[in-house]
């Protein structure tokens, strides 16, 4: 008999947050974001990801403590690398119930744009990251 190989993921959210940032690379001063986040988890073991409210709640909390203050210096690429590389180490305390295994693989953050005197277009652009290692169990 052969073996299947394939790869499946829980892809939790979009959990709305608001940021604000002063982006010196692309020369604009400080303004702020509303956007949304997603997070993909590849499932290791039986259990994946637990999606219920309690964890989505627990992911919103970090979410709201991570964005309270300004980033500074931070284009919207390093906002989402500081938020990705937080949760890649961060021990989410609200799954630990469910005996589940779990290895966060992506996050998307959808940032809203509203014209303005910056330039700033009136859409959604999404940020995409990725990651290639580092299993995550809690």
């Amino acid at each position: 008999m052969q073996t299947k190989i394939y790869k499946e993921t829980i892809t939790v959210g979009p959990f709305g947050i608001h940021f604000s940032n002063r982006n010196k690379a692309m020369n604009l001063r400080g303004h702020s974001h509303y956007a949304q986040v997603n997070f993909e988890f590849r499932t290791v073991g039986q259990v994946g990801f637990p999606s219920f409210a309690h964890t989505h709640e627990e992911i919103q909390g970090h979410l709201i403590a991570l964005t309270r203050k300004p980033f500074t210096d931070a284009t919207n690429e390093d906002v989402l690398r500081q938020l990705f590389e937080y949760f890649l180490t961060v021990k989410l305390q609200r799954v630990k119930e469910y005996n589940c295994l779990f290895e966060l693989v992506k996050m998307e953050m959808l940032v809203r744009g509203v014209p303005d005197d910056i330039g700033h277009a009136d859409s959604f652009t999404k940020y995409s990251i990725f990651n290639k290692t580092d299993i995550y169990t809690r």
